[in-house]
């Protein structure tokens, strides 16, 4: 039998016994989330084709899942943060840079003017 669609996975999702299912060379396979979807979709699954998961539920796959989308988006939030810092760094050195270079100026300048 080949599933063709998610249409026609449907019928097996009340097996909540079920933990392998294999659908590679189905058509449902050229989905590239199929099975991400399969997991959802039948929580008990620890095996998908030859490839072991977590599983859903029970397995604690989506609480693993869920952390590494938020551990991935609090390093996003340090890297830009990080980025920010050095962008205003630049901003200070460059401002502290010029800034340094007008007082000397000035001071170069009185110097000249107190020499007369």
């Amino acid at each position: 039998m080949y599933f063709k669609s998610f249409d026609d996975i449907e019928p097996i999702r009340g097996l909540t016994e079920l933990d392998s299912l294999y659908l590679e060379y189905n058509p449902v396979d050229k989905d590239f989330e199929y099975r991400m979807k399969l997991a959802k979709m039948i929580p008990s699954l620890t095996q998908i084709d030859a490839n072991k998961i977590g599983g859903l539920g029970q397995h604690g796959y989506m609480s693993s899942q869920q952390s590494l989308v938020e551990r991935m988006r609090q390093m996003q939030d340090r890297v830009i943060e990080k980025a920010k810092m050095e962008v205003h760094q630049k901003e200070v050195d460059e401002d502290g840079g010029a800034e340094n270079v007008k007082m000397e100026v000035q001071k170069e300048a009185g110097e000249e003017d107190g020499a007369c």
